[in-house]
């Protein structure tokens, strides 16, 4: 079978989101938000790298991260470039996590491959600004809800960041686009759409 008769056979249906539970109340200022884990395609140590400069520049300006503590060897590599105080683990519960992207100077997803990335749907949902690599998925799920750099260039991911955090104006447009793309993803549509291809192949 060629590619083309195979496209034909296949129907895209995408994730339904809904948050569940409310944002509890701030729990740091001025910061930017890294969910999830930090190992291989995860990117992390690039996203770090690429934030020296913006944390050199904005004195009160943290990174948390939410995921496993800190390994030895993670705490050893923030120890050696001078931002063991910049850069902060959290675990945290569903409505803390809700509360730290709402609060958050925005989400950075510096990941060079994802199966999808439902945190992007996680901060449409408590308005906060994405910044996102322009690799995998990340394009057709954020559409124009987000900037987009280079996960390879830590000039671009900068530049990215930089943008969002100092452009009030951009960071409300990314707010607002966000809000209407995650019409696309909503659980009644999952289920309409799932519904759709059942009954078009049923009979």
């Amino acid at each position: 079978m060629n590619c083309l008769a195979l496209a034909d056979k296949i129907t895209v249906v995408y994730h339904g989101y809904k948050q569940h539970c409310k944002s509890a109340g701030a729990l740091f200022d001025n910061y930017l938000l890294f969910v999830g884990e930090r190992k291989g395609y995860k990117n992390f140590w690039n996203f770090i790298k690429a934030m020296v400069p913006l944390l050199n520049k904005y004195k009160d300006l943290k990174i948390v991260c939410t995921g496993n503590p800190f390994s030895r060897e993670e705490l050893e590599q923030l120890n050696q470039i001078k931002l063991i105080d910049r850069v902060i683990q959290k675990s945290v519960s569903d409505s803390e996590l809700a509360s730290l992207y709402r609060y958050a100077l925005a989400f950075v997803y510096p990941s060079i491959y994802e199966g999808f990335g439902i945190p992007i749907l996680e901060a449409f949902q408590n308005d906060c600004p994405v910044c996102l690599s322009k690799a995998s998925c990340f394009p057709e799920i954020a559409e124009n809800a987000a900037v987009y750099f280079d996960p390879s260039d830590l000039d671009s991911i900068t530049e990215a960041v930089r943008k969002v955090i100092e452009n009030k104006y951009l960071a409300d447009d990314l707010r607002d686009a966000g809000r209407i793309r995650l019409k696309d993803f909503s659980i009644d549509l999952m289920v309409k759409n799932t519904c759709e291809v059942y009954n078009k192949y049923a009979f």
